[in-house]
């Protein structure tokens, strides 16, 4: 696979990788470790990783796909474990993750169903744990979890109430 790169310029992220207005996720799986997500100014994800240097390069940032809606939203639940969440242009639940090589693949994002109208949240209370939440059109809140395996539909669980995804 062939690395390119998006430099830094003095004083922000070059152009085209301009960040959204609260467009970064940032999550750490282990000590001296640091993961970083942001949406560039074409809404595709990026990523930049510190573990005692930065990579893929001091001013380099690793585009790893997906055309997005919403900010990226990111957890860990364990070392070299990272599950990143994002909605994409039909304003579906997406996800990534890294459990030593990018899965579904280094571009690629699972389709985990929903029609939401705010950005995911997303937490992770033990191992092999993952509770996300995001509200639906109707701006009630909704439920996803992982517990080892996704449960056998994309269905989610609602949570009731009214908000205001604002």
């Amino acid at each position: 696979m062939s690395e390119q790169l998006m430099p830094l310029k003095p004083g922000g992220i070059k152009s085209q990788l301009t960040l959204h207005h609260k467009s970064i996720a940032v999550v750490s799986w282990g000590p001296n470790r640091l993961d970083i997500f942001a949406l560039g100014t074409d809404n595709s994800m990026f990523q930049k990783t510190w573990n005692g240097e930065w990579l893929p390069s001091p001013k380099g940032w690793q585009p790893i796909g997906g055309t997005f809606a919403s900010p990226p939203a990111v957890v860990s639940w364990g070392p070299n474990r990272l599950d990143i969440f994002a909605l994409g242009t039909d304003n579906s639940m997406f996800l990534k993750t890294w459990n030593k090589e990018w899965l579904p693949s280094p571009k690629g994002w699972q389709p985990i169903g929903g029609t939401f109208a705010s950005p995911p949240a997303v937490v992770s209370w033990g191992p092999g744990r993952i509770d996300i939440f995001a509200l639906g059109t109707d701006n009630s809140m909704f439920l996803k979890t992982w517990n080892g395996k996704w449960p056998p539909s994309l269905a989610w669980q609602p949570l009731g109430g009214t908000f205001d995804p604002a």
